[in-house]
């Protein structure tokens, strides 16, 4: 599985998700909360040396919400399921 692949079938790396996840569980945020506080997210990735994340979430810049909307949502179904 290579990065076109991921990219073409809006699959999420697991390490997307639980970084995610280890930031929603840091300051209590519900998949809402997240999205609203997108920006620290943003921040918090950055302060982390996780870049990367934040360039695979939002190739387009910011306002591209697709990427970073599908990945709350499959941290979340991936949080339920364990």
């Amino acid at each position: 599985m290579d990065l076109e692949w991921v990219i073409e079938n809006k699959t999420v790396p697991l390490e997307v998700t639980e970084t995610l996840q280890q930031i929603a569980d840091y300051y209590r945020y519900t998949a809402d909360q997240m999205h609203q506080q997108k920006l620290q997210i943003v921040t918090e990735l950055y302060q982390r040396n996780k870049g990367y994340i934040v360039k695979f979430l939002f190739p387009n810049g910011l306002d591209d919400n697709d990427r970073w909307i599908h990945a709350l949502i499959r941290t979340e179904v991936r949080r339920l399921q364990k």
